[in-house]
């Protein structure tokens, strides 16, 4: 998600619609919409949180791997 977002504005509890108010699809490697999937996750999540005060948090996990033991 924040490879459309300068690093000084990448901060972890700002507000995405702020940081980040549109997305653009640049073409085929943009085409599976990871990226633009939880931007618009994160997008309705604030969006139901701000009428409804349903708590929200959204955590930024760089990357989730799964541990085989």
């Amino acid at each position: 998600m924040g490879d459309q977002i300068a690093p000084s504005r990448f901060v972890e509890d700002a507000d995405v619609r702020v940081m980040s108010p549109t997305r653009k699809i640049d073409g085929p490697a943009d085409a599976n919409g990871y990226g633009s999937s939880k931007w618009g996750g994160e997008v309705l999540l604030r969006e139901a949180n701000d009428p409804c005060g349903l708590p929200v948090a959204v955590f930024r996990c760089a990357w989730i791997l799964a541990v085989t033991i």
